[in-house]
């Protein structure tokens, strides 16, 4: 049923290589429960057969949400994927979602029902997930438990909001503009631009599930070598600290249009774009350790492992994994 008073939602679903899941991805957009809601599927450039699946998923829908189909010319990346949603899209409210996960059909509903919850000042909502992996079956992982923000939290990335849940008002991006090009980590980048606007809020319920495999950005197998290891360690790092500069940006553009700015954030801020940097460094040089870092053996058990984690590569190779 149409509820004409609420407002319109865009559904946003990112695809990218995923033929393998797509189909469950877009059906599940389909099957939502809320309208007026428009549901953007937007391919970044696929090299497999995903958007092709996408067009035959959706060719025999006759159902009341509008459908905007989009492949990208050349792959944007996630950062510039995201700006060109937020270009193309009309809702008041986006609801984001992965090709590789499946949104149970009163996903857009809760969350749109949170956002107006009377009180609210919330510019972002996520919610609990349950855990998939890549055949569709139940796993046992616990999905990781809200807790309320302050300044250190955001700014550590403590308790993350998951970006497969994740939705936003089209506010945080008319205050800010769009995000770097190069951001990777587009729901650390929007949910700090939210914590600073007014909050971010919770909802204790499996809206969505999310698919683990082998692909996931954010996935380590085991089983990896402890060079392969450390090579997508320092690649998670340097999109951690295009991350961080994003959020010194953004943060430095709110103090000076509130007239309000947060020097104790901003220290906080560039210490952590420091101790990135020097994490960076000694996973790029990795089994290799400089002296000059020797101090932070001191203060970092990040630094500690990985300093132990050399002189074992030195003596076993990769025979030795832990």
């Amino acid at each position: 049923m149409i509820e004409n008073n609420r407002p319109l939602v865009t559904f946003a679903l990112f695809a990218y290589n995923q033929e393998k899941y797509i189909r469950d991805a877009v059906q599940s957009a389909l099957e939502q429960d809320y309208s007026p809601l428009e549901i953007i599927i937007s391919d970044d450039c696929s090299e497999d057969q995903t958007f092709e699946i996408i067009k035959e998923t959706v060719k025999c829908y006759h159902g009341p949400h509008k459908i905007i189909l989009n492949k990208n010319k050349n792959n944007l990346g996630v950062g510039a994927h995201v700006n060109l949603i937020m270009q193309i899209s009309a809702g008041k409210f986006i609801v984001a979602a992965a090709g590789d996960d499946i949104s149970f059909p009163y996903r857009v509903k809760k969350l749109i029902d949170k956002f107006e919850e009377d009180g609210s000042l919330a510019y972002s909502v996520w919610s609990s997930a349950k855990y998939i992996n890549n055949l569709g079956a139940v796993l046992e992982e616990k999905f990781i438990s809200a807790v309320k923000h302050n300044d250190v939290s955001i700014i550590k990335n403590i308790n993350p909001v998951i970006g497969a849940t994740h939705a936003w008002r089209r506010e945080v991006f008319e205050f800010f503009g769009p995000l770097s090009p190069g951001i990777v980590f587009e729901d650390n980048a929007i949910s700090f631009r939210s914590y600073l606007l007014g909050g971010i809020d919770y909802i204790d319920e499996e809206l969505v599930k999310y698919r683990r495999h082998d692909s996931n950005l954010t996935n380590f197998s085991r089983n990896m070598s402890l060079r392969t290891t450390y090579n997508r360690a320092y690649c998670r790092g340097v999109a951690k600290g295009i991350g961080l500069v994003q959020r010194l940006k953004d943060l430095e553009k709110f103090g000076k249009e509130q007239k309000n700015i947060n020097n104790t954030m901003i220290k906080n801020l560039n210490k952590e774009i420091k101790k990135n940097d020097t994490l960076i460094e000694i996973y790029q040089n990795f089994p290799k350790f400089k002296f000059k870092n020797i101090h932070l053996l001191f203060l970092n058990l990040e630094v500690i492992k990985v300093f132990i984690r050399c002189i074992t590569y030195k003596i076993f190779g990769d025979k030795f994994i832990f």
